[in-house]
Order: structure tokens, then sequence, then C-alpha cells
């Protein structure tokens, strides 16, 4: 069955009001309308060195897959789709707890994946 969504926003480029309608997870149709929503309607942002946010550390030894799994949905929050959570240099236990702990939350959360 498929599933059909449509948003609307401004058009950064232009300014110009649009519609885009995603299919099945996918960009469909992007359409000029005469909406006058004031949202503009952009990429993702991508953050490429994530250590921590919001009080969220990765690197205080005890990163947990929940804890990535908050992170992760306090930066899609804030409208960054992707990131890279990034340990600091720290002894092969912690480093390697800490890979863990972030390959566990991705195979678990979708977000994280």
């Amino acid at each position: 069955m498929s599933t059909e969504k449509t948003i609307a926003g401004r058009d950064p480029v232009t300014g110009g009001s649009i519609a885009i309608t995603m299919r099945d997870g996918r960009i469909a149709a992007i359409a000029e309308t005469g909406s006058q929503d004031e949202a503009y309607l952009t990429p993702g942002l991508v953050d490429l060195q994530v250590n921590g946010y919001a009080g969220l550390d990765l690197n205080d030894g005890a990163l947990t897959p929940k804890r990535v799994s908050e992170l992760t949905r306090i930066m899609a929050g804030l409208g960054v789709t992707t990131y890279l959570p990034t340990l600091v240099t720290g002894s092969r236990e912690r480093l390697l707890d800490g890979l863990d702990a972030i390959a566990t939350a991705r195979r678990e959360d979708v977000l994280c994946a």
C-alpha cells in the first residue's frame, strides 16, 4: 500500500511557495503553490563532528546506546539529519566500548541507522 504526504513551505532559493509530495518515503513531486507558509523547506543539516550536545557526552567513558538515541533525536529536532558521533583519543577499551554503543544504537534505533 502506497503512502503519500505533501508538505508546503518556501523555496530557500526563490522565496516562492512550494509543495513537496512524498510517496513511500521518496520525493515524488515539487510544485509551486499559492500557499503563504513562512517556513523554509531545505535539505537537512549535516554535522561532521559531534562529541556531544545538550549535556549528552559521547566521551565520558559511560556511553550507552540510549544516550546515542537521545542525542540523535535532539539533533533531528534541530534539523540535523546526519551527524558523525566523534570519540576523542582514549584507552583502547573506552574507544571500543563507545564504538559498540554507537553500533548498537544504529542496529536498534531506526533513526540512528
